[in-house]
């Protein structure tokens, strides 16, 4: 019996690359060789992301800058923001300052993630007094963190934003909002 299966698995010789086609509409990097399945995850993530506009429900970015801060609010308009983005100028290094417009309990604690781009990074949020008795969630990032919150951002299509209690935030990567990063992600 042993011998029998050990046989029947004798078909299992490597194939030749001449005789390998890759089709023309292969998502990722056919190019690369020696790589695992999953490293081209990424390409065909930004790619879907890039092809795939986010619902928008009618909000968009608003730039409220003025005087050198850079500010940025995606919402509806009208002073309503589901997120904003702000680079608060500090001794040493920059932070970007985060809130999003949900309500959050007071003294609670959450963490945000950003999935865009073929990247993820996360931030703790803590509540925050929102005015009028409303609370809303805060965070910030510098250095590395800040960076890595950016390149969910780098590339054109849609960025998913989580908060645990709140709902998924899908937005949209404009040049504005990688010019945030990029003059504040140091």
């Amino acid at each position: 019996m042993v011998v029998l299966a050990l046989s029947s698995c004798g078909g299992n010789d490597p194939i030749a690359d001449e005789n390998i086609v890759i089709p023309e509409d292969v998502v990722g990097d056919a190019s690369a060789t020696g790589l695992a399945a999953p490293a081209n995850a990424a390409a065909a993530e930004a790619h879907v992301d890039a092809h795939t506009p986010p619902a928008t429900d009618g909000q968009r970015w608003h730039d409220q800058s003025s005087g050198g801060r850079l500010k940025l609010s995606y919402g509806p308009g009208g002073g309503q923001s589901a997120l904003v983005l702000a680079c608060e100028p500090g001794d040493s290094s920059t932070t970007i300052a985060v809130v999003r417009g949900s309500p959050a309990p007071r003294n609670g604690m959450a963490t945000m993630s950003f999935t865009g781009g073929g990247h993820i990074a996360s931030l703790p949020m803590h509540d925050m007094d929102g005015g009028n008795g409303a609370r809303l969630w805060s965070g910030s990032v510098t250095g590395d963190d800040a960076i890595a919150v950016g390149r969910t951002f780098e590339r054109p299509g849609a960025v998913e934003i989580s908060l645990g209690g709140a709902p998924s935030l899908v937005v949209p990567s404009t040049p504005e909002l990688r010019n945030l990063f990029a003059r504040c992600a140091k």
